[in-house]
């Protein structure tokens, strides 16, 4: 029985086989997927799990080659995005810096 990292088996399963090059993304609710791209949903309810808990923990299991985020731009326009590339996933815990 796993006691450490991603406990969730498809998930766990999922990142295990994942190569070089591979993709892999990570999103909150409402993000539209297309049909036919592979889906692990992990939610069990409104706004859980925690989107950074789960890059967390997958961040145990994965040597990530890259990185992008996306933020929302404005607070007064909360439609708007714009493309963050990171130089490591995860800048609130990781001491990542954004390029330039």
């Amino acid at each position: 029985m796993k006691d450490h990292g991603v406990l969730h088996p498809e998930l766990a399963r999922t990142l295990a086989s994942a190569g070089h090059g591979d993709l892999v993304g990570l999103a909150d609710a409402g993000l539209p997927i297309p049909a036919h791209t592979p889906r692990i949903d992990l939610a069990f309810a409104p706004g859980k799990p925690q989107l950074l808990d789960v890059l967390d923990a997958v961040l145990t299991e994965l040597y990530v080659e890259a990185a992008w985020s996306r933020m929302r731009a404005s607070k007064r326009q909360p439609g708007c995005w714009m493309p963050w590339p990171i130089d490591c996933p995860a800048p609130r815990s990781y001491g990542c810096r954004t390029r330039t």
